[in-house]
């Protein structure tokens, strides 16, 4: 036993006796978040997640005549406290199905990690629980099972979980959009609250919950068919008009091949003005090609065309195609699409983001506004030295000793620009 560590030798083999039992280990915040409905409140307000005018540029590495011609509109900064509240919001649905999947680039999802290497991964919980006691309620103290199985879900989300669209991003843009002169009509609908979003590819349902958020329509396409209960509960909880109609719907079906009847929409009219409101505005994050690995279906992107050429001829420019014949004219379009980077391989990246924006202008007749970043504020961040990875032999959960360099809590680079996320906006 390590003497160090602050915990009674005997209630803590208990906790481990006890989460080593488990299926899988849940954050102490997912599964107080379980017993109740969630208030969507902080995704409505999004009190503190704000866009300002600040140098940026993107993790993903674009070309230097593709960032000459870049348009920088502004940079999200989304506090980490409401990113995790967000999330959190998000996991209490869809999270049993999220740990299922991972990045292409680690052999094991969170699950199966924990299925064959749970030991290592409760020693790795036991040595950061006497590092973050700040993080325990007096109920979940150390040694207690909650608070070692909090610590197992931490260390395996950092395995590489694929993670969550914060909600909170998708009421951020939507405000900033309106007040943009570009979108004179979609700032009409918007005083009016005759939103109706569309989204290629509905994910984990961040983007639902936002709709839901603010009781906007929504119609999404996703091919996880594991996801249809998450998607039903988020609905059947936060839909206020759910008795009559739902104005959220989520269809399983590739978007490539969904076959929308306009018609259908005459069942979601706006209740105060008997309006049938058509969508007039689209913002998605579709798969980064193979970045990560959903599930095994065969409708999922990846595994229908596993080629780089034959997924963007026949998926995403399909997509994109379609939501043309389905959005009002002059709406608003948000992609958060990324290149494919190997960082230890350049040569094996895959660059296809510059393209498809000059495919969506040439092609589709789109104008492109420019691009946000989006990043995370975090002011109690100066270094992460605990970040954990996967070996690729899934052998071992060790430590990664990587510094960052973090100013005025968010990671920047020694050119004074603050990393970020790409998000691009057309105007159909």
């Amino acid at each position: 036993m390590d003497n160090k560590l602050p915990y009674n030798n005997d209630a803590l083999q208990k906790a481990i006796d006890l989460v080593s039992l488990l299926d899988y280990p849940n954050e102490i915040v997912y599964y107080e978040m379980k017993s109740k409905i969630p208030n969507l409140s902080i995704i409505d307000k999004h009190e503190k997640t704000l866009v300002q005018k600040l140098p940026y540029t993107f993790l993903a590495n674009m070309s230097y005549n593709f960032r000459k011609k870049m348009k920088n509109l502004g940079l999200i900064t989304i506090d980490i406290n409401e990113l995790n509240d967000c999330n959190t919001i998000t996991s209490s649905y869809s999270l049993p199905i999220r740990i299922h999947s991972r990045r292409h680039d680690v052999p094991l999802s969170c699950y199966d990690y924990w299925k064959d290497h749970k030991e290592q991964v409760i020693e790795i919980a036991k040595v950061q629980l006497s590092k973050h006691l700040d993080r325990y309620k007096q109920s979940h103290l150390p040694p207690s099972q909650d608070a070692l199985e909090n610590e197992c879900a931490i260390a395996l989300f950092k395995t590489g979980i694929p993670g969550c669209f914060p909600s909170t991003l998708v009421t951020t843009m939507i405000d900033e959009l309106a007040k943009r002169p570009e979108f004179k009509e979609f700032s009409e609908k918007y005083a009016k609250k005759q939103i109706h979003m569309l989204d290629i590819s509905a994910g984990w349902g961040d983007r639902l919950l936002a709709a839901c958020s603010r009781g906007y329509f929504y119609t999404g396409c996703d091919p996880n068919t594991a996801m249809q209960k998450c998607y039903d509960n988020i609905i059947k909880n936060h839909d206020e008009d759910n008795k009559h109609f739902s104005k959220q719907l989520v269809y399983f079906s590739p978007f490539e091949d969904w076959n929308e009847d306009k018609n259908a929409y005459g069942k979601r009219y706006d209740t105060c003005s008997s309006h049938i409101v058509y969508p007039n505005f689209m913002i998605s994050s579709p798969p980064f090609f193979n970045l990560e690995i959903y599930s095994k279906e065969s409708t999922q992107s990846s595994e229908r065309y596993p080629l780089i050429n034959d997924w963007i001829e026949k998926f995403l420019k399909p997509s994109l195609k379609k939501t043309s014949g389905l959005l009002e004219p002059n709406s608003p379009v948000i992609l958060h699409l990324s290149d494919v980077i190997n960082f230890k391989d350049n040569a094996k990246s895959i660059i296809f983001v510059e393209k498809i924006i000059e495919w969506c202008v040439h092609k589709l007749g789109w104008t492109f506004i420019g691009n946000y970043g989006f990043t995370m504020f975090d002011v109690r961040k100066e270094t992460e030295t605990d970040e954990i990875r996967q070996e690729k032999d899934a052998n071992k959960l060790l430590p990664k000793g990587i510094t960052k360099k973090y100013e005025n809590g968010l990671r920047c680079n020694n050119k004074g620009e603050y990393f970020s996320q790409p998000l691009w906006v057309f105007r159909t």
